[in-house]
């Protein structure tokens, strides 16, 4: 189904992520540090990397940033693994281009339903060719983003959030919802953790990102509801 590259240097949990990923069919190769995930990486050319943030040799946030700036690996989607639940890593990760981020202990279940949303968005089939929002322009076919006639770079996930925002100009959407049709968390059942916070500030992390490169006029935060695009529409507004 899908080429995926696992980095995590604890080998009872990479190889258990690899046997998992490869029961749903998915061709999973593994490397336990961060200089060997970079290099594989770069030979198989994932549609996925599943990355732990500590690793020996080069931490994940590094990682990251360098696989994310080889050639034909811009759109690379990438699933971060922590044992820290620290709101600045997630952060931090976010910014660096990481789709979603996954707390160790994590369920098979979860770990699945994460990767099969990240996976479901990069072979979505695109509606209308075109989209604006704000002062930016979205091809969807290409899944190429301008803003003032200059490419801007937009990870899997900001590209899809944009472009949920996009698709109603003006409609209100709760972060609980972009959860449910950007990051496909309706395949997740209760599992007692409590991670709600967690994963309404992953939202709020992607908007900041898309302010951050396309301008504040992109999406509008309606307080107490959840987020608009930039285009029309009614509620108060905010820029962060």
């Amino acid at each position: 189904m899908a080429q995926v590259v696992v980095v995590e240097d604890e080998p009872v949990i990479a190889e258990a992520v690899a046997a998992r990923l490869r029961a749903e069919g998915h061709d999973v190769a593994v490397a336990g540090d961060g200089p060997s995930g970079i290099e594989l990486c770069r030979r198989v050319r994932p549609d996925l990397v599943v990355l732990d943030l500590m690793l020996p040799g080069v931490d994940g946030y590094e990682v990251c940033r360098r696989v994310q700036a080889e050639p034909g690996l811009e759109g690379v989607a990438v699933l971060m693994l922590t044992a820290r639940a620290d709101e600045t890593d997630l952060v931090v990760g976010l910014r660096l281009g990481a789709d979603d981020y996954l707390t160790k202990p994590f369920s098979p279940r979860e770990l699945s339903a994460r990767v099969a949303a990240l996976l479901r968005r990069a072979t979505r089939r695109p509606g209308t060719a075109r989209l604006r929002v704000g002062g930016a322009e979205l091809d969807l076919a290409t899944r190429l983003v301008q803003r003032d006639g200059e490419a801007v770079h937009l990870t899997p996930t900001e590209f899809d959030l944009l472009v949920r925002l996009a698709e109603h100009p003006g409609a209100v959407v709760s972060r609980e919802q972009l959860l449910t049709d950007v990051w496909g968390w309706r395949d997740l059942g209760s599992d007692g953790q409590g991670t709600a916070t967690t994963t309404t500030r992953t939202v709020d992390s992607h908007v900041a990102a898309l302010r951050r490169k396309l301008g504040d006029d992109v999406v509008r935060t309606v307080h107490g509801v959840g987020y608009a695009s930039g285009v029309g529409g009614p509620g108060p507004e905010s820029g962060s």
